[in-house]
């Protein structure tokens, strides 16, 4: 199993075996958490505060400009669309503002790619994303062919975007040596398919229920993992609640009691068995993207035996109700799909709550440790250069950004957070 330290020679032996039809750097856009509010008052921003209209069409623009400018491959989007707690029909309204909007950020030729969040289903929070009259939020959308705008002809595996989640050649269906594969990892959450007390889910789910959905998804995960390594191709996970701990309350973001079989017939955690899959794959997975957070913050996964499992990348939110400032991230690969660069681009009330263009900052930059030139290196090069002896100065880089620089966090559980590690009690 890999460790931190083998990081460098598994990109060499990727960029030597690789046999892409991309030789040159390509870039893509994420967007995640708009949680617009038709109530969300413009220029209100801060704990409590959804995302305005002006806010919302604001950052379209923003998005416009860099896809006009940069010229990314492909747009993602990692969900949660309504405001907090919003019912129908002010709910279906929402999704119909921000589909729209993700609409006008694709246009006529950029590829945009959506998955779920955990607002993101018709009957509620963290309830199915198919509906008891066998709807998703798309049917809100006045127009688009949802879950892949302008990328239908690149869909792999689609089979279960009803439920959440499917495959795709994110670089054009002619160019297979990136697969993106999107999960629903709000099933992975204690409250899937129950909702809250005030407004539960319809249907209620019974844990044999979520039990049989969860193992479905982490078997079709691994059926598509094994596919891409037979096909020589590398690996981009995007999912919504990531792995490990709430930073800001402590407790895991993937209920330790939901069990799983794995391969050899053992009962196992879901977060086990998925960790022990991203070790197993390390070498054909250049990335994995988070959202739920609304923070900029950053995961390293291990397994239940202590091997590294890959580095998790948060997609700060556009909403400012964690109080963080708006954001989206523009990240670069080089010619073996290794992830070089993820540029943090935001909006900011002290230049005016616009999106300035001296408003960003890098990745590189933040978490270099030498506060220098990496040498090309990864992002989980970077990452894997810290030794242990300094994990509070890395947690410290990482607290300095999470808000995206509208000021600092420390305290609660935000440093603890940073290392994805399952439960592993015996038996699971």
């Amino acid at each position: 199993m890999p460790n931190w330290k083998t990081l460098p020679f598994i990109a060499l032996a990727c960029l030597t075996s690789l046999t892409s039809t991309s030789l040159a750097e390509t870039q893509f856009l994420a967007l995640s958490d708009v949680h617009y509010g038709v109530r969300a008052l413009s220029g209100k921003w801060g704990h409590g505060h959804e995302t305005s209209l002006t806010l919302w069409q604001n950052a379209q623009t923003k998005a416009k400009d860099l896809i006009t400018r940069e010229q990314p491959a492909f747009t993602i989007y990692l969900g949660d669309m309504p405001a907090h707690g919003e019912l129908e029909p002010t709910r279906k309204q929402e999704f119909t503002t921000v589909l729209g909007g993700l609409a006008n950020i694709a246009g006529a030729s950029q590829r945009l790619y959506f998955l779920p969040g955990n607002n993101d289903t018709n009957a509620g929070d963290y309830c199915q994303f198919t509906d008891q009259s066998d709807q998703t939020p798309f049917a809100s959308a006045s127009s688009g062919t949802w879950p892949a705008l302008n990328a239908q002809d690149t869909l792999i595996d689609q089979s279960a975007v009803s439920i959440g989640y499917y495959s795709a050649y994110p670089l054009g269906p002619t160019d297979t040596s990136l697969r993106l594969i999107t999960l629903n990892t709000v099933m992975f959450n204690a409250r899937y398919g129950r909702g809250f007390h005030w407004n539960p889910c319809q249907p209620y789910m019974t844990d044999t229920d979520i039990q049989k959905a969860a193992e479905a998804q982490i078997t079709w995960l691994d059926n598509q993992l094994s596919d891409a390594k037979a096909n020589s191709e590398r690996v981009l996970i995007a999912m919504h609640v990531p792995p490990g701990l709430d930073g800001f309350g402590g407790s895991p973001m993937w209920d330790p009691d939901l069990k799983i079989i794995g391969p050899a017939g053992q009962t196992l955690s879901v977060e086990n068995r998925f960790t022990t899959l991203m070790a197993e794959f390390f070498a054909q997975i250049t990335g994995v993207l988070t959202a739920h957070t609304h923070l900029d913050d950053m995961r390293r996964m291990w397994t239940c035996s202590g091997d590294v499992a890959g580095l998790a990348i948060g997609i700060p939110g556009i909403t400012t109700d964690h109080g963080n400032n708006p954001a989206m991230k523009l990240f670069t690969m080089n010619a073996a799909h290794d992830m070089t660069e993820a540029t943090t681009f935001y909006a900011s009330e002290v230049t005016g709550h616009n999106w300035a263009d001296a408003n960003r900052y890098d990745f590189t930059e933040t978490y270099c440790p030498t506060k220098g030139a990496c040498g090309g290196k990864s992002l989980s090069q970077i990452i894997a250069s810290w030794p242990s002896s300094q994990n509070a100065a890395l947690a410290a880089r990482m607290e300095a950004v999470l808000k995206t620089k509208r000021g600092t966090v420390s305290g609660r559980y935000y440093a603890k957070a940073m290392d994805a590690r399952p439960q592993c009690d015996t038996g699971q």
